[in-house]
């Protein structure tokens, strides 16, 4: 199977504060993933990543494209 989703090496800071170090992550296609932690652990700030809501230091792929505005529809 191929990877859906391919984050390799990210890192992402809220304000100075350290959210994600050299998180790297890869998602086959049609496989249940699950992302659970506590309260204020990064949940909500991976999805908005994935989603190019936020930006990181590093590229994510999804279905083979980068996540950047030029492939994202407004």
């Amino acid at each position: 199977m191929k990877n859906i989703i391919e984050i390799d090496n990210l890192n992402f800071s809220y304000k100075n504060k350290p959210i994600f170090e050299d998180l790297t992550l890869s998602i086959k296609e049609g496989s249940f993933t699950t992302i659970v932690g506590v309260n204020g652990s990064g949940k909500t700030t991976l999805i908005k990543l994935i989603l190019g809501l936020l930006r990181g230091n590093s590229v994510i792929m999804c279905e083979t494209l980068p996540v950047t505005d030029h492939h994202l529809k407004t």
